[in-house]
């Protein structure tokens, strides 16, 4: 009996929709969810916490990074390197892949190399735009926040 009672119940379900009862299909039925995130990337000029002293023009910086050190240093040469080391708790790949994508995005070259060990993810990009050449790179610390270090060379 109870087959027959769960058989005509599984019926009435499915024919429900064929009876033209909009409402109580939309009720059965949930609608579908669209959820988009879009990808951080780093930019030119992104805003950081503390201050980027002497940073060349058209070098992109992870969003919302916190500044540990930035300056500048005199070449042998007497060029002016410039040098920064940013923190964030972002997630590794995607620092990686977004310092990548916003690095290109600018007009520079980049050529990556996994530097990591089994225990540490750790990549160094090499970089060049135009006159310009610098190292980039990224390390995740055991506390899940990745660094950032930058070094650009005229």
């Amino acid at each position: 009996m109870r087959s027959r009672i769960v058989i005509v119940g599984l019926v009435a379900v499915l024919l429900l929709p064929l009876a033209g009862c909009s409402n109580i299909k939309s009720a059965l039925t949930p609608g579908s969810k669209v959820v988009s995130q879009e990808a951080t990337v780093a930019a030119v000029g992104a805003p950081v916490v503390g201050t980027l002293t002497g940073i060349p023009s058209g070098v992109p910086i992870w969003p919302g990074a916190k500044v540990l050190s930035s300056g500048t240093t005199k070449t042998a040469s007497g060029a002016v390197s410039w040098n920064a080391t940013l923190s964030t708790g972002d997630p590794y790949k995607d620092v990686l892949n977004g310092m990548g994508a916003g690095l290109k995005a600018s007009g520079w070259t980049v050529d990556s190399q996994d530097i990591g060990t089994a225990t540490a993810a750790a990549n160094l990009l090499s970089l060049t735009k135009g006159s310009s050449q610098g190292i980039c790179s990224l390390s995740e610390n055991a506390d899940k926040t990745t660094t950032i270090d930058i070094i650009i060379t005229p």
